[in-house]
């Protein structure tokens, strides 16, 4: 016999470790799935790198209030026609010319057109933040719609699964009695076609349940070939409509918080400052410039006998400089500019104003929603009581040979419809109250 050794035993337990993490890898709760969605979501990447752009430009706009420093250093050669100091005239002559400056100017005032540009800019980058958020508020609920809709499924197959069970067993019980002489053969083979109808009902649900996991895995961009499997929650908890806040107080929340009117404010914010820096274009502006350099001259060299560095020494100079421009007639281009300007301003408030009036009716509308389908849904429960009581009165009087098997199968296909409608209104309403979720900015989970 073996002897199993100490590090075979760590192996076993090593594996046993390592495939438990796998097995537990596979299955993913809703709120991983948001958050991987989230992740790799290739929209949400594109808007956070305009968003980073807008950070830059917002960055840039506060460095443009401080000077600017320039240096330059240039050598030349030079032909032609120069004064010659040796003759006291014009020649023909070759030389060299090089020259070292440096420069610096200071906007001291621009009409506040710097201010206003470091404003927008600012508004511009919180506008697209909020447009990362919104795309994030799209992803989100999608994945939830989604997720939703694979549990409907799991339900779905289920619930065919115990409908082909009962009748399996119905068939052995009928085939016992049959046997006996207390039921016709006909009964047995209804019973058998009636296997069949839900053995394709069952394909049927497998199929939609695959199907279902594969949208979730491609909206996710999570790899189709690697196996998923979602965490089916224990009990969902379907609150009752009377808890459902007005129109008003969800209207009122989702105000503080909706990407979409957030991003439309800054809009708006940022309409109105480049309005001002239009207008800034008609001020003076006033500037202070600075400039330090030295040259050097081949023919002063010639000509004076002064070195390379004597010279560079020599011919420094030092040149400081204000300037005011005034702004008197530009063919009305800056007033046009302006007026333009206010069209952008008042279609931002439009933009506005329409985004408001969407929320709040699509608030409107999806509470009405939810109180549809959670009536629907407690309708549903009660046909799904009648039904099942139904169904089990006509089996007992099937089984005392009181119905026929017509009577019996009908009662049978009305019940097992009632528990599929049943589960569908169920989470149906359940989507539509994670919509309500959505707009008082809640985070999704089950």
């Amino acid at each position: 016999m073996k002897v199993i050794t100490q590090k075979t035993i760590y192996t076993i337990i090593l594996i046993l470790l390592l495939g438990g993490s796998s097995y537990s890898q596979e299955t993913w709760t809703l709120e991983k799935c948001i958050d991987y969605a989230l992740e790799k979501n290739i929209n949400i990447k594109r808007q956070e790198i305009a968003a980073e752009q807008a950070k830059n430009n917002h960055q840039q706009s506060k460095l443009e209030m401080l000077p600017s420093v320039s240096g330059s250093a240039s050598h030349s050669f030079r032909s032609g026609k120069t004064f010659s100091f040796d003759i006291l005239d014009y020649v023909n002559q070759e030389y060299q010319y090089g020259q070292i400056t440096l420069n610096g100017q200071l906007t001291l005032f621009d009409g506040l057109k710097t201010h206003h540009t470091l404003k927008k800019n600012e508004y511009d980058m919180r506008s697209q933040l909020s447009g990362v958020d919104e795309t994030k508020y799209d992803v989100t609920i999608n994945i939830v719609t989604y997720f939703l809709n694979v549990l409907s499924h799991i339900e779905q197959e289920r619930i065919k699964k115990e409908q082909l069970e009962v009748t399996l067993d119905q068939i052995k019980q009928t085939k016992q009695k049959v046997e006996v002489g207390n039921k016709s053969k006909g009964d047995l083979l209804e019973i058998k076609a009636q296997a069949s109808r839900e053995r394709v009902k069952l394909t049927q649900a497998k199929n939609n349940l695959k199907m279902a996991y594969l949208n979730l895995k491609q909206l996710m961009n999570l790899d189709t070939n690697e196996t998923f499997q979602i965490q089916t929650p224990e009990d969902i908890s379907i609150e009752p409509a009377n808890a459902v806040q007005s129109t008003n107080s969800i209207y009122n929340e989702s105000m503080k918080t909706f990407p979409d009117i957030e991003n439309a404010e800054y809009q708006l914010k940022s309409a109105e400052k480049n309005l001002q820096i239009m207008k800034s274009q008609r001020l003076p502006k006033l500037r202070l410039g600075a400039n330090y350099g030295t040259y050097y001259d081949e023919l002063r060299k010639k000509q004076f006998h002064l070195a390379y560095d004597k010279q560079i020494s020599e011919n420094i100079s030092f040149i400081a400089t204000m300037q005011l421009n005034i702004p008197i007639f530009n063919k009305r281009r800056i007033h046009n500019q302006i007026s333009n300007a206010k069209l952008d301003v008042i279609d931002s408030r439009y933009q506005l104003d329409k985004y408001k009036q969407n929320l709040y009716k699509d608030i409107e509308k999806a509470r009405n929603e939810v109180i549809s389908a959670y009536e629907e849904y407690q309708s549903n429960l009660e046909a799904l009581e009648s039904m099942e009581e139904a169904f089990n009165y006509s089996q007992q009087k099937y089984e005392s040979g009181l119905v026929d098997i017509v009577d019996y199968r009908l009662a049978k296909n009305n019940y097992n419809k009632a528990k599929s409608d049943t589960v569908k209104s169920k989470y149906f309403c359940l989507f539509k109250m994670k919509i309500l979720e959505y707009y008082l900015g809640q985070q999704m989970e089950l």
